[in-house]
């Protein structure tokens, strides 16, 4: 399960085609000035501008690592409820059914939804008075193909309408050619719209049917230099090549029976999720001023999930065979001695698991003279009805599109007849989950000088858990625990001013704090197991909870002169406290030998100085500048195993930088617009002890926009313009490694930045 979320951390956030923008039919980037008020919304970060994908948003930093709830709002309810099993992507897209799309604030996703982190917030076009029409096509150097189009219209003319949209995605995974399928991701998304206006508001309802088909392994192999750097394997283009087994084919151990079964990766057993999704949503306003804006969405889905993640230290190369207790190897089901590099390959595939969710949030507000006044209430129910995770350890080639091996010790084979080592690994769940919330946030001026706001939120959150207590065994259908965690209490309470000694200079401050419940079960201190002798009997667990809880304040100053020159300058200080984990120590006198600590407490803290800058010096020309230095750490983070400790306090957070950096400047030149965006990440580290490090490197984009006509406009775009060869992303393995040096020259894992990408939109409207 760890190694998913790590691969999950990683893959489940990237991006579409085009540069950021109101929305498809939107000219030009509206480039305004820092907010320095009670602003729920972020501007000038692109958020779907991405050097990691062309599917998803980017991950905005906030000196926290991302926690796993990519939150993604459509119609002002967010797409899923958790990110796991199921993700947004597979059935959510920017493309020409969205009308409006923005960046919530951090404060304001923790008042309306309790999360930790900024959230994309779209809106779905609607029908108006006149029939209308929003056509998009993307293509890229690559082949991948994305259509879709958007037509609303009136029915009558008693305020009746209609909308219909219809999206394709052929992803070829920026170059990855992978053996057994022609596609990193084929998704088709469906939707149908009936909308009533009437005198004080509308009401609308919305069908939504998607299916998406999704390739999720990313990490590659790459040769360690040391210091910080790496070079590509001789047998692997980085960025290019596929590293998952060429034709597919690949073995799990079943996690209930043990038995060893195999798997066809173009089947869409384990890869195609389906979804059927309702809204009822509108707005009415009272006589009184109060208006009230509502939206539910019901969400019935079947979503399977399969990801092959390499275990990054666990490479064998060929010179290292004869050390490695007489390990050899062979092609499957061949005899001929196998001489090149090996790496071992966790393979994890969830069955399709049925969810049902439903989401709810109504809101009133009201504004009298300079007091605005917000009420809202939200419920989030999830049923996810049973999800099995099985597992399968293997070997394969360090190649392009990779040949599963078979596996001997002093000549003895030890992987069966799908090449599986023997390891008892998998898991079954099925959760029910109620959150039922109020929140509420005043805001006001007082005269020119002072502008502030409060909000809270109480959240009550109820939960139903079964689950496999047996560790690293087989459930063999023996009796799975259950248990209920009812009447947790959820609390989120934000504050913010702004005061302004002049109309240009003042000072700003803000503060978000947001706990919430997490369960956990805790397993004897003294557990241990051995590699391929898994333990007998069920393991004494026994349910526990705790509060995980975040704090962000900021304080700094403003100087605006419009469009001129604008710049906020703030320093921060992030924290968050009772993180649960969990990790595998290794016996150093023994490599089959491990312990498995669980549950791991630990904290995070983050000191920053952030400064963002707008700045349009002449006519035409427009410049986004965002300056972080920071220092995430860790805390109170330590394990003991085998006689020894190791410590990871104050240690440098792994896959986040001390210095960030946005330049993003633009020029219009007629009906063109030429436009650039370059983000820098400083030196990252690659594993708890900071022993792996990642020198920095630059995410760029480039790329010309052109209105043709009022209804047609293209956009050539160009990602990582500069072709670097960046990698980055967690060794898996490494939490006891404190000297990397032994590893120069080695085969690891990691994640490459996108390859040069070349890409083509045309937008138009009828």
């Amino acid at each position: 399960m760890k190694l998913k979320l790590f691969a999950l951390a990683l893959l489940a956030v990237g991006a579409l085609k085009s540069f950021a923008q109101v929305g498809n039919d939107q000219w030009e980037e509206k480039s305004d000035t820092v907010s320095i008020s009670n602003s729920k919304k972020e501007k000038n970060r692109n958020e779907m501008l991405n050097a990691e994908s062309n599917s998803s948003p980017r991950t905005i930093n906030t000196g926290i690592p991302a926690g796993g709830d990519i939150l993604i709002l459509e119609n002002d309810v967010p797409v899923i409820f958790s990110f796991y099993p199921q993700t947004p992507v597979t059935l959510w897209k920017y493309d020409s059914s969205i009308g409006a799309i923005g960046l919530m604030s951090l404060s304001e996703g923790a008042l309306t939804f309790g999360k930790v982190g900024f959230a994309l917030t779209t809106t779905d076009r609607e029908a108006g008075r006149k029939f209308k029409g929003f056509f998009s096509a993307y293509t890229n150097n690559f082949g991948s193909q994305i259509y879709s189009g958007h037509l609303s219209g009136p029915m009558g003319k008693k305020g009746w309408g209609y909308d219909l949209s219809l999206h394709e995605t052929f992803d070829h995974g920026n170059g990855v050619v992978r053996g057994y399928t022609q596609f990193n991701e084929r998704t088709e998304i469906f939707k149908l719209g009936l909308s009533k206006k009437y005198n004080n508001g509308n009401i609308r309802l919305l069908y939504k049917h998607a299916e998406s088909k999704n390739e999720w392994s990313a990490a590659q192999p790459v040769i360690y230099k040391g210091d910080g750097a790496y070079s590509e394997h001789p047998d692997f283009e980085l960025g290019n090549s596929s590293y998952v087994v060429g034709d597919g084919r690949l073995g799990y151990y079943d996690a209930n029976t043990g038995i060893s079964r195999a798997v066809n990766l173009a089947d869409d057993t384990f890869s195609k999720a389906t979804a059927d999704v309702v809204y009822l949503m509108g707005k009415h306003k009272f006589n009184n001023g109060l208006q009230l804006k509502y939206s539910s969405m019901y969400s019935h889905s079947t979503t399977p999930f399969n990801t092959q993640f390499p275990v990054s230290l666990q490479v064998i190369d060929k010179d290292m065979q004869s050390l490695t207790n007489g390990t050899s190897f062979t092609l499957h089901n061949q005899s001929k001695p196998y001489e090149g590099s090996a790496q071992m390959v966790v393979g994890s595939f969830d069955e399709p698991t049925t969810i049902n969710t439903s989401i709810t949030r109504l809101e009133l507000t009201k504004s009298i003279n300079d007091h605005s006044f917000r009420l809202g209430l939200t419920e989030q129910y999830n049923n996810n009805l049973g999800q099995k995770t099985n597992n399968g350890y293997y070997y394969q080639t360090v190649e392009n599109q990779p040949r599963l091996l078979d596996m001997y010790m002093y000549g003895y084979k030890v992987t069966d007849d799908n090449g599986l080592l023997n390891i008892a690994s998998g898991n079954y769940i099925k959760t029910r989950i109620n959150k039922l919330a109020l929140y509420f946030s005043y805001d006001l001026k007082i005269g020119k000088w002072f502008e502030g706001g409060i909000g809270g939120r109480l959240e009550r959150q109820d939960d139903k858990e079964t689950r496999s207590q047996y560790a690293n065994q087989f459930i063999n259908n023996r009796p799975l625990m259950t248990d209920t965690y009812n009447n947790n209490w959820n609390h989120v309470g934000v504050g913010n001013f702004v005061f302004k000694l002049n109309k240009n200079f003042g000072f700003i401050s803000d503060v978000t704090y947001n706990d919430f419940y997490n369960r956990f079960y805790d397993y004897p201190d003294d557990q241990k197991d051995n590699l391929g002798n898994p333990l007998t009997g069920a393991e004494t667990t026994v349910a526990k909870s705790t509060q995980i809880g975040v704090l962000y304040l900021g304080s700094g100053v403003y100087y605006n002169l419009g469009n001129k020159f604008s710049i906020v300058s703030k320093i921060t200080r992030a924290t968050k406290v009772n993180n649960i984990t969990s990790i595998n120590i290794y016996n150093p006198e023994n490599a089959n030998e491990k312990t498995f600590v669980y549950p791991l407490k630990y904290n995070i803290r983050t000191f920053g100085w952030t400064t963002d800058i707008i700045t349009s010096p002449f006519k035409n020309f427009n410049l986004h500048f965002l300056l972080t230095l920071q220092e995430p750490k860790y805390q109170d983070y330590s394990v003991q195993a085998y006689g020894k400790t190791y410590s990871y306090d104050n240690k440098i957070i792994p896959e986040m930088s001390k210095i960030l950096m946005e330049i993003d400047p633009s020029y219009k030149l007629g009906d063109f617009r030429l436009w650039a965006s370059l983000r820098y990440f400083g030196k990252q580290y690659g594993n708890l002890t900071n022993a792996f490090a990642y020198n920095p490197w630059w995410e760029n984009f480039a790329g010309i926009d052109y209105r043709f006509s009022r209804k047609v406009d293209f956009k050539l775009q160009i990602t990582n313009f500069l072709n670097e060869k960046g990698v980055k992303g967690t060794v898996v393995g490494a939490e006891q490694i404190t000297d990397a040096s032994s590893y120069i020259g080695r085969t690891v894992s990691a994640f490459p930045i996108r390859p040069r990408t070349v890409e083509l939109t045309v937008n138009f409207k009828l």
